[in-house]
């Protein structure tokens, strides 16, 4: 029961609920127990409903069967259809866990694609500027040595 216990406590979420049922499982034989020994110490089916919190009825209802067969307690296992329920809703809630990441992912690359179009449009009007001034230059330059070979 200690190791079920530890793996509780270490593992995700639903493993800790895989391994909370082999505590559980651990817990129930062990109360199975403790009731068939209060029983042999003398306690009545009420004893044992009170310490339980529970009604005299509905203690004999859990425990005489197996009581009676000097077996285990069985706990009942979930059936497949609950089996199958609890993969489908795991499934969903990673389908839904990996949509928010995209959704994230997605607003971040948008928002990333923005700043790079106005960093580009940025870019293509300081060269144009630059393009300009170049030419401008270079019509100033021309005409300067054209006036000084007319002029001389």
């Amino acid at each position: 029961m200690a190791a079920a216990w530890q793996q509780t406590i270490d593992a995700s979420a639903l493993a800790a609920v895989a391994s909370s049922r082999s505590l559980h499982q651990g817990l129930a034989q062990w109360q199975l127990d403790l009731v068939r020994e209060a029983l042999a110490d003398g306690a009545s089916w009420e004893d044992i409903g009170e310490a339980l919190g529970t009604t005299r009825q509905a203690a004999w209802a859990r425990f005489h069967r197996a009581l009676d067969e000097g077996g285990q307690l069985r706990m009942a296992q979930p059936s497949r259809r609950e089996r199958i329920s609890a993969i489908k809703d795991a499934g969903i809630a990673r389908i839904r866990q990996l949509e928010e990441q995209w959704q994230i992912e997605r607003s971040r690359l948008r928002d990333e694609m923005a700043q790079t179009q106005r960093n580009l449009k940025e870019a293509q009007r300081l060269h144009t500027r630059r393009q300009k001034e170049a030419r401008d230059e270079l019509r100033r330059a021309i005409t300067a040595a054209s006036w000084e070979l007319h002029a001389g």
